[in-house]
């Protein structure tokens, strides 16, 4: 709490020394990004996600003046909100031990709270009209009423499955920005389910009536929100130039649906797909239309509420895509026969969803969507542990109980709920406890590509001296995995069901030596990378470990004392190149190519002007430190890992 208290006072301090000019400066920074590291630390990684979106402003127009008042009052107003929301974790750890248990009459009949549904489809509406459409269109093949569940501050709707993917639907008010509008619903909504997929689904204004017609569907296969504007002028008229994102929807979901429009029965709705306009204008005047479709004559169609979308499952790096049907042409005729063309429209989009749904398989999209009990998650499957199968150092091992294993349900059967009885040669850990441990192997090196950018790859790999033996991998984008052994020796983190296990007599003290080793050979690279990075610059460099990239470097460096002066700067960006992309830069010719595919920002930037010249080896010298101390920084922290998988196998 008082670290908490710490920051509510640093921001008290910016609120009141708040001037336009001092908006969001080194001291703002430090406490912006330092509340989320300790929310991160007090809570979690998705309770840091939910401060960033809670406090964040959607901006969506801009003008060619600059309100200096507005922006620091938007300033201000951001500020009050980390306020608010320090103060709001403040009172979450006081009532922690608190808290009273709800008495049972306490629990709503009607809405299930529930916090551990998964949700694969997350349909998103915006009117009553839409909402409805999908809850009538879908039971009819669910043959599910539509469930209410209260998750976190929102109520979704259960739609039910279709095609073996879990369907729920949240409806948002009107419009991208403000309170409950389509970002804060599809933010909140991603929090709550972790869907793979978003589809906002609903109405939208056409563009031309002789092409169109009212009930046709229109599919985003790009959206532009127009909301952001340059206003300037021409021949004494305003002019208006878009600013604002032009964006491309999800390829696999846009594949998806131009498939079903293969077979789709255009009798009932043509469907199009092609760029729709987005922002928060409720469009009903033919000469503001015509504007915004001369803003890009490709639009087939416009709606309000896509650009909230877009924001936030951009920001989650969720799937995502639009599609509605048309109801109007917001050409000021838009109370002419509303109600049904509305209802057709939204009957038709929810439609074509539906078929979509039924008619792709959506591979591995199902979830587990019960709650798992905590037996249910330490069970083993004995089987492997009988047969001959050796497990690997560290595995983890996803539990998938089938009914129709005889043997597996007598396993649950005769296991207590309290206890598990562990056999003689293996040990069970607890989900929770098992990821710990994962955890505490994953930290230090999670975070290593800020330790060590420049070889930082892909985002796939932090560093691979092409060693026959050794790889140090690592991901953690969607489906997250852990490399930190030989290819057969790994740790595991790639889904919520997981169960950490080995053979305790057989493997625990070799897993221990094997990983400890491993990390030492690791910190023995780093050291030794470092020592070659500090030596550029000498007659010689000292390589501690077996390589062949390593007696290239050492033998090369033997001529870097009897090269000529105007070849030794070329010679300290080869060996640059070397031990960066751990390939050799001194046989080829273009050793500029070869540091090239680093892809490290800093190395383009510096080798876009003269390599030769006293600026760019300036910046190599600068760069060269900053690795330096990024390595010693990484290898304090294998240093310090020992001792934590020592109390990680003492759990």
């Amino acid at each position: 709490m008082e670290l908490i208290d710490e920051k509510i006072e640093q921001f008290q301090h910016i609120l009141n020394n708040a001037t336009y000019d001092t908006r969001y400066n080194t001291e703002y920074h430090e406490a912006y990004y330092g509340t989320e590291t300790l929310v991160t630390e007090l809570f979690s990684e998705e309770d840091a996600k939910k401060f960033r979106w809670n406090v964040s402003n959607l901006v969506l127009v801009a003008t060619m003046h600059i309100d200096y008042e507005t922006e620091l009052k938007d300033y201000k107003n951001h500020i009050n909100k980390c306020i608010s929301q320090l103060k709001v974790y403040k009172e979450r750890i006081r009532n922690f031990w608190e808290a009273p248990e709800p008495l049972e009459h306490e629990v709503n009949e009607t809405i299930s709270q529930e916090t551990n549904i998964k949700a694969d489809i997350l349909l998103v509406t915006a009117t009553k009209t839409e909402s409805r459409a999908i809850i009538d269109i879908f039971q009819d093949i669910t043959n599910q009423t539509s469930q209410l569940s209260l998750i976190g501050d929102r109520i979704y709707h259960d739609i039910g499955s279709v095609n073996g993917m879990r369907i729920f639907m949240v409806q948002s008010e009107m419009g991208s920005g403000g309170l409950g509008s389509s970002q804060q619903t599809v933010q909140k909504g991603i929090i709550d389910l972790a869907p793979e997929e978003v589809i906002m689904v609903g109405i939208a204004f056409g563009i031309d009536p002789k092409k169109q017609s009212i009930g046709d569907v229109l599919v985003s296969k790009q959206l532009m929100l127009y909301e952001l504007q340059r206003v300037g002028t021409k021949d004494g008229n305003p002019k208006l130039i878009p600013r604002g994102d032009k964006v491309h929807s999800s390829t696999k979901l846009l594949n998806y649906f131009r498939s079903a429009d293969l077979s789709w029965d255009e009798s009932k709705c043509k469907v199009s797909f092609g760029l729709i306009l987005s922002g928060e204008k409720l469009v009903d005047n033919i000469d503001f239309r015509q504007q915004l479709c001369d803003l890009d004559p490709e639009a087939i169609g416009g709606e309000m509420e896509g650009a909230g979308m877009y924001v936030a499952c951009h920001d989650s790096r969720i799937d995502w895509i639009l599609v509605k049907s048309i109801c109007d042409w917001a050409d000021g005729n838009k109370s002419h026969n509303k109600e049904n063309q509305q209802k057709l429209a939204a009957k038709n989009a929810a439609s074509f969803v539906l078929y979509m749904l039924q008619l792709v398989p959506f591979a591995g999209k199902l979830k587990v969507c019960e709650s798992v009990s905590d037996m249910e998650s330490l069970l083993i499957e004995r089987s492997l542990v009988e047969s001959n199968h050796k497990p690997v150092i560290g595995e983890l091992r996803k539990i998938t109980p089938e009914p129709q294993s005889s043997k597996i349900h007598e396993t649950f059967t005769s296991l207590s709920n309290e206890k598990i009885e562990n056999s003689e040669d293996e040990n069970h850990f607890k989900r929770e406890n098992a990821e710990k441990i994962i955890e505490k192997v994953v930290r230090p090196l999670r975070d290593c590509a800020k330790y060590i950018k420049p070889y930082f790859e892909n985002g796939d790999y932090i560093l691979n001296l092409e060693n026959k033996t050794v790889s140090l991998n690592l991901k953690f984008d969607g489906y997250e995995f852990f490399q930190i052994c030989e290819k057969s020796n790994r740790f595991c983190l790639k889904d919520e069901n997981l169960v950490f296990t080995y053979k305790r007599d057989e493997i625990l003290n070799r897993s221990m030596s094997r990983i400890t080793s491993h990390l030492d050979y690791y910190r023995e690279h780093f050291i030794a990378l470092k020592t070659a990075i500090e030596n550029l610059n000498t007659s010689n460099v000292p390589i501690s470990f077996e390589s062949d990239i390593a007696v290239l470097i050492e033998n090369e460096s033997k001529k870097y004392a009897l090269a000529e002066d105007e070849r030794k700067e070329e010679f300290l960006f080869k060996l640059y190149a070397t031990v960066v992309t751990g390939k050799d830069a001194f046989s080829g010719h273009d050793w500029a190519t070869t540091l090239k595919k680093t892809k490290s920002k800093e190395v383009l930037e510096i080798i876009k002007k003269d390599p030769y010249s006293n600026e760019t080896f300036t910046k190599i010298e600068y760069l060269k430190n900053e690795i330096i101390l990024n390595i010693d920084k990484l290898i304090n922290e294998l240093n310090s890992l020992d001792e934590e998988l020592q109390n990680a196998y003492c759990l």
